[in-house]
């Protein structure tokens, strides 16, 4: 690539910056509700307690986590699920959106939050094509105009009120 075809996809990245930032917030604002959840409930810490021992009877290695913060989100999420009965589908749907995201993964971002025809060919009959995931040139270009950001940070913000409830009602008044 030159620098004459590059230099767009830096400032759509640029122009990007406000809508990444307020999505990120929004999904590591859920992520931190969720590790705090972990840290105020017993049951939470009890039934990772139980995990760790069924992962150290599987396989020879200790992996003793210390805290809560160094707990893998999917462990942490299935002792949430466990415990308050959350729907799974939707941490899980958040937790893989997450990860698109956080990896700047947004062609396989759009395919998690199932939003087609995202990519900047259009075919024969005037319909976009899917955003192609191994380009990340058109991958940049068109995450801000997908909806793929207000998708994710809608979903984090449902999360986080999931979360807030599951806080309020296992905090003593």
């Amino acid at each position: 690539m030159t620098l004459n075809e590059i230099l767009p996809i830096i400032n759509q990245l640029e122009n990007s910056k406000v809508k990444l930032g307020e999505t990120l917030g929004a999904v590591v604002t859920a992520e931190i509700l969720m590790r705090l959840l972990g840290e105020i409930s017993e049951d939470v810490k009890n039934e990772l307690s139980v995990s760790k021992e069924n992962k150290k009877q599987e396989n020879s290695k200790q992996s003793k986590v210390e805290s809560i913060i160094e707990c893998k989100l999917s462990v942490l999420e299935s002792a949430l699920i466990n415990v308050f009965n959350i729907e799974s589908e939707r941490i899980k749907y958040f937790r893989k959106a997450r990860n698109k995201l956080a990896h700047g993964d947004f062609g396989s971002l759009t395919e998690v939050l199932g939003i087609k025809e995202a990519g900047l060919e259009i075919d024969h009959l005037g319909k976009r094509k899917n955003l192609d995931r191994s380009n990340m040139k058109e991958c940049i270009i068109r995450i801000a105009d997908t909806g793929a950001l207000g998708e994710t940070r809608r979903l984090a913000d449902e999360v986080s009120e999931i979360i807030k409830k599951c806080i309020i009602s296992n905090t003593d008044k």
